[in-house]
């Protein structure tokens, strides 16, 4: 009888140990659960800025082509020479790409939305809101700093730098 006793008392955990586990497991959990927020949170307005640099950059491959846009016949570019693409910033949180021939703009994109809560600041941007890409590799009108910010996430900004020669960082 002693003996059987003796087996009940040792099989199992104590209670000590279970709790220094589960500790253990909440801490891992809490450093765990809070790393991952604060990355998707970082991937989130970096979602944003890869769209930003994308649209950019279709602008800057149209008028690096020098094409005029196959719309249809009577529109100002099919008689006027070609400028160039625009990147338009229409509000904090808005964008479109035109084409400008002669002095006219024709809307080719947009207007797109950067995801909710994220805007560009400051608005209106330095130097105005139109970035041209001049056709033939002729680079920009001017260099521009986007700067793109989620004010509620809680993300440092994150800049989207287009530079005189039309190079996009």
């Amino acid at each position: 009888m002693y003996e059987n006793r003796k087996f009940l008392l040792l099989k199992g955990y104590s209670i000590i140990e279970l709790v220094v586990v589960l500790v253990i497991m909440a801490i891992l959990f809490t450093v765990g659960f809070g790393n991952y927020r604060s990355y998707q949170k970082r991937q989130y307005l970096e979602g944003a800025v890869r769209q930003v640099k994308s649209d950019l950059r279709l602008a800057q491959e149209y008028a690096l082509s020098g094409r005029k846009p196959p719309e249809p016949a009577g529109n100002v570019c099919t008689t006027n020479a070609l400028v160039g693409y625009v990147f338009r910033m229409e509000s904090a949180s808005t964008y479109s790409i035109y084409v400008r021939c002669a002095t006219t703009d024709l809307i080719i994109k947009g207007p797109e939305t950067l995801p909710p809560g994220v805007v560009v600041n400051p608005f209106p941007l330095v130097g105005g809101n139109d970035i041209l890409f001049q056709i033939l590799g002729k680079g920009v009108n001017n260099s521009f700093t986007l700067n793109l910010s989620w004010p509620s996430g809680g993300v440092t900004n994150r800049p989207v730098y287009v530079t005189r020669g039309g190079e996009i960082k």
